[in-house]
This record gives structure tokens, C-alpha cells and sequence, in this order.
């Protein structure tokens, strides 16, 4: 951008966030005394999607916890329950705020808007180390996962060690990352309008 003279006008601000919803909900296992866990994959299929990984983490977690994926173009992924639909609006509000924890399963990905609004509703999402989550959690937290730091064959239990630590302290995590991320966004962008107000009143004719 500096090459061709656009960056002139140009600024950055965070993604913008709505007030976090609320308190978490309990920091036990599947949020409630006695139920299984639900852990979620949202979104449409894309080939970036690693679903050996997904089958793996089915092998590992399904036998506690409940394994869905929705969205539209889905395979069918072994040990997955595979809703491959559109989901409206007000469906995806209610499967992200009844999810324990929200995997974000890409080879690589540069900004998930199903993490943001995860965020909003205080549930812990797990992805990698190098993604936009990083401005969300912080390079160091136990919900991301340093894939290409990983030991050969332990990738799988690098991933079901991030989602436990989800369904346990990572919904404290997530509620204190919330509250912080909504505070500098929301500076961040009454900064810049009072900025473009600024630059609007010096082009007035005097």
C-alpha cells in the first residue's frame, strides 16, 4: 500500500464487538453438573476445513462429549453429527450460545467472524496459534494451539488438551478476553470518529 501512495488515508481499528452477553456460564465440564459436553464446528465447508483432524479428535473426545458440525456443504465426517444445511440467523445465535466450546478446525484461516460472535456470548473457542484469534486470546493461550511447534504424531492431543482446558478454565478466559477486546475496540473506534469528525470541520468553508 505504501508502494502505490494509499496508506495516507488509511486506518486500522479492531473488528468491531458488541457487549459481551452477560456472565459466563458455570466453568464446569458441559456447563451444567451431569451433562455431556457439546462441542461445535460452525460454518460453511470450506477446503481449508482439516477434516483428518476432525475425525481424530472424534476418536479422542467422543467418548464424553457430543460432537456436531452445522453448516452448509459438510461431508459426512466419522464420529461427527453433520447438519450440511444454511442455518439462519437466529439459529446460529442459539447453537453458538448452547455450545461448551467452538473448534475452528482450518489449516490456516486469517479472521473467523464465528469467533467473534463466540466471543460476544462468552464461548471459548479452540483454533491455531497464527490466526486472528491471537487478537482475541493472546499469542499464549492455552485455547490456541502452536501446531507447527507440535511433536510429530501429537498434534491430535494438542487440540483435545486446548478443547478440556475450553470446557473447563478457558470459559474464565474467554469472559476476561471479551470484556478487554469490546474496551479497545470500542476506544479504538470512538477514536477514529472523533478523528473523521475532526477532519470533516477542518474542510468546512470557513
Amino acid at each position: 500500500m505504501d508502494a502505490v501512495g494509499l496508506t495516507g488515508g488509511l486506518a486500522q481499528v479492531p473488528h468491531p464487538m458488541l457487549p459481551p452477553a452477560g456472565a459466563a456460564r458455570d466453568a464446569t465440564i458441559g456447563g451444567q453438573s451431569g451433562k455431556r459436553p457439546r462441542v461445535r464446528v460452525l460454518g460453511q465447508y470450506k477446503a481449508d476445513r482439516d477434516i483428518d483432524l476432525l475425525k481424530s479428535l472424534a476418536r479422542r473426545l467422543g467418548p464424553k462429549c457430543d460432537l456436531d458440525i452445522v453448516g452448509r456443504g459438510w461431508p459426512p465426517v466419522e464420529g461427527w453429527h453433520v447438519d450440511a444445511r444454511f442455518v439462519p440467523e437466529d439459529e446460529l445465535e442459539e447453537l453458538i450460545v448452547s455450545s461448551d466450546t467452538i473448534v475452528i478446525p482450518y489449516k490456516r484461516f486469517y479472521q473467523s467472524g464465528i469467533a467473534m460472535r463466540a466471543l460476544e456470548h462468552g464461548v471459548p473457542i479452540v483454533g491455531r496459534v497464527g490466526t486472528s484469534l491471537e487478537k482475541l486470546y493472546g499469542p499464549q493461550s492455552r485455547l490456541l494451539v502452536a501446531a507447527d511447534h507440535v511433536l510429530p504424531g501429537q498434534e491430535v492431543e494438542a487440540w483435545a488438551a486446548a478443547i478440556e482446558y475450553a470446557m473447563g478454565q478457558g470459559r474464565t478466559e474467554t469472559a476476561l478476553a471479551a470484556k478487554l477486546f469490546h474496551e479497545e475496540a470500542s476506544e479504538s473506534w470512538r477514536a477514529f470518529g472523533h478523528r473523521m469528525l475532526a477532519e470533516g470541520s477542518a474542510r468546512l468553508p470557513g
